[in-house]
């Protein structure tokens, strides 16, 4: 029932040659209205309930430092960290190093469109941006 309806809105003459309003009806159709996230109206920190932003940022603050409130607890050693890896790594990601411009030349072979990935950055919006960078 749900299908058929949305079928018979995509095939409405109107919305057949237009991407703009398939795209809009399709994420209707999968529960996807805003691609924002909404923020808690309020959390508990210490088991009390907390509304106020600027609060509630402020105890996410802990997560920033709680390697150097941690690290007294790891007794000092001098192994090097290498010794604690008994195998190779050889499924291990390497980076390797990317300037600017090497990103300026790949994005301008790639053609500019409107539409967007998963990112919602339009190649077109990038291309123009990319040379801003530089």
């Amino acid at each position: 029932m749900k299908a058929s309806y949305y079928r018979q809105i995509l095939e409405v003459e109107e919305h057949k040659h237009d991407s703009k309003k398939c795209w809009s009806i399709l994420k209707q159709a999968i529960g996807k209205l805003s691609n924002k996230s909404s923020f808690p109206s309020e959390i508990l920190i210490n088991n009390i309930p907390v509304s106020d932003k600027k609060e509630i940022a402020e105890s996410f603050n802990m997560f920033a430092n709680i390697g150097t409130r941690t690290s007294h607890n790891v007794p000092p050693s001098n192994k090097c960290f290498s010794s604690f890896v008994t195998q190779p790594l050889c499924n291990s990601i390497f980076i390797q190093y990317v300037s600017p411009q090497d990103i300026v030349d790949i994005s301008d072979t790639i053609k500019p469109k409107s539409s967007s990935g998963q990112d919602e950055i339009s190649t077109k919006l990038m291309k123009a941006k990319n040379h801003t960078y530089n």
